[in-house]
Parts: structure tokens; sequence; C-alpha cells
């Protein structure tokens, strides 16, 4: 026997018309019903269940008469990647937690993480699971030499496996490029500047 969702978690979708860049953000005014029986808040992690897809995104609550008390109103990025069709209708619901949210309070506390673990976090990365200030303390906590080589290869590997790959054919793949050469030869012009 299937159940259907309530009446009251279904609002209508609209599109916003505000360019977040890639972060899938919507809006909801903060005295509509599923608001306030769900108890969201600004910066709520949201799960919207749009037809077939599925997509976790951030909230962002109205409070003046801009958007209805049974409307949902989506970024550009959250529309492209729901790509709703006329007149549909959302459920929205608070998003479980990321699947990679130990993992990632265990890095944060300076602990080592092994292939399965950095393969949960980038996957919740591509997934848009894991909110900016998530991102912010991963990328903090492995910043400088926080990562050792086996660390360095499984974040890789999960990359990798994660990411889309090129396949430049056979035969030799060459690359050339420079790194800081500009720099260094300011820096070389301005010491001899010095020492005149």
């Amino acid at each position: 026997m299937t159940t259907q969702a309530p009446g009251h978690t279904r609002l209508r979708v609209t599109r916003a018309g505000i360019d977040t860049y890639q972060q899938p953000v919507v809006y909801m005014h903060r005295d509509c019903e599923v608001c306030r029986s769900e108890g969201f808040a600004a910066m709520t992690r949201v799960r919207l269940d749009v037809g077939a897809r599925t997509l976790v995104a951030t909230l962002n609550v109205v409070v003046d008469d801009r958007l209805g008390l049974d409307e949902v109103a989506l970024s550009e990025a959250a529309w492209t990647l729901l790509d709703p069709m006329r007149d549909a209708l959302a459920r929205v619901r608070h998003a479980e937690p990321a699947s990679s949210a130990g993992a990632l309070r265990a890095k944060v506390f300076g602990a080592r993480l092994d292939d399965a673990q950095y393969l949960a976090l980038v996957q919740d990365v591509m997934e848009s699971r894991l909110s900016d200030l998530e991102l912010a303390a991963f990328v903090t906590a492995s910043a400088g030499d926080r990562l050792d080589n086996a660390e360095t290869t499984s974040l890789t590997r999960a990359m990798i496996a994660v990411g889309q790959r090129l396949d430049w054919g056979d035969g030799p793949v060459l690359d050339k490029h420079r790194v800081g050469g500009l720099q260094i030869g300011r820096q070389v012009a301005h010491q001899r500047q010095l020492s005149c």
C-alpha cells in the first residue's frame, strides 16, 4: 500500500529568477504552512521531490509578500537541476543528513580518513548534500599538511571515481605548463634593483 504525502507538504513550483551560481537554493514564505509545520528556518537543508527528480537545497525564508504561501521558488541552479514541468508541485521536507557527516566531523577533529570515507564525502559534494559551511570546514581541515600521502591518494581516487574522465585515445599525452615563472622572474628583478 502506497501512502500519499499530506497535501500540506506540496507547494507550487515557481522560478525565482535569482542566480545563486551553482548552489541550489529555494525560497519559501515564513508563514507558509510547510515552513511552520516542518519547523524550517533560514539556511535549513531541505529535500524537494518534483516528479521523479530529487534535490537537496538550502532554504532562504521570504518575509514579505513577494512569494505566495503555497509556493516554493527555485534559484536558477535549482531550476536547472529539477527541470520542473509546467504547474509542477514539489514535496518539501527535511533533508536527511549527508552520509559523510561522520567522516566530515572526524576530519575536522584531525582523524585520518580511509578510501570509503573519502568516497562518501566526494559523492555528497557532487550531489549537493553538503552546505557551503560544511565544505569550508572540510577544505580547512584538509589544508596545509593535514593530509598524508595515503589520504591524498584516497581523495584523488574518490574524485576519479565520481568525476568524469576524458579518454585521450592511444599514444602519449603530453602537457607543457609553467608554474610561477613570471612571479619568480619579478622577484629576481626586484632583488637586483635593491642590490644596485
